[in-house]
């Protein structure tokens, strides 16, 4: 197999091939995916983000720093990378917005669909769509994928649920925590996955600092 562009690590080139099974969840008959970012440009002097669907929006100015901004990733959904270590993973997944790294032993993603609160979308819907996912990433049954824990976070003003399990890949274990946004009109995980069988107080940082590198603009 030719690998082009940076090269991978091991656990990147492990968890390249199951990222679409664990992002993807499919609650109609396939994903439903927003537009994605697909480039940079400047109109009239300020920062935009190209689109898939041929159109762009606006960066968000934030206050840290002069010209800083918020790069725009789905729907209301911006990254504000200069807020944390975490930054923006080169080989996107064609069915996440954008993958992310924060060092050699933590990544994250981010997948919005067109699937929201209007259409009957719940915690508990996409609890049980992770897991069975997972699990059919890794070819074991739901019931036997780990759920660590399920607990309550807040990404500005908006209450989130997030899920953290654990699962073996090839021999390598992972903890994903996947936070879920549920707005009426659409959907979106804020995954971190992490090297190990535990989900530490480490982890749990970097899970809100993944979080925190976020802004929701309505």
């Amino acid at each position: 197999m030719t690998v082009t562009g940076p090269q991978l690590s091991h656990p990147q080139r492990l968890l390249r091939g199951v990222l679409a099974a664990l992002l993807a969840i499919t609650l109609m008959s396939g994903p439903v995916l927003a537009q994605s970012a697909v480039g940079r440009s400047s109109i009239e002097g300020r920062t935009v983000t190209l689109l898939s669907d041929g159109t762009w929006r606006y960066d968000v100015p934030i206050a840290s720093g002069a010209g800083a901004a918020c790069t725009f990733m789905a729907f209301e959904i911006y990254f504000c990378g200069d807020r944390s270590d975490w930054a923006v993973n080169p080989g996107n997944n064609p069915l996440a917005q954008s993958e992310f790294r924060l060092n050699d032993r933590s990544y994250g993603a981010l997948i919005a669909e067109s699937i929201g609160v209007q259409d009957g979308a719940t915690n508990e819907l996409y609890r049980r769509a992770i897991i069975e996912n997972a699990a059919r990433s890794v070819g074991v049954p739901s019931a036997s994928i780990p759920i660590i824990e399920i607990y309550d976070v807040t990404l500005q003003d908006t209450l989130l649920e997030t899920l953290v399990y654990h699962i073996n890949i090839d021999g390598l274990d992972f903890v994903f925590a996947n936070s879920v946004l549920l707005a009426e009109t659409y959907s979106a995980q804020f995954t971190s996955y992490h090297i190990g069988s535990a989900f530490t107080s480490e982890n749990r940082a970097a899970h809100a600092s993944f979080l925190a590198s976020f802004n929701i603009e309505e």
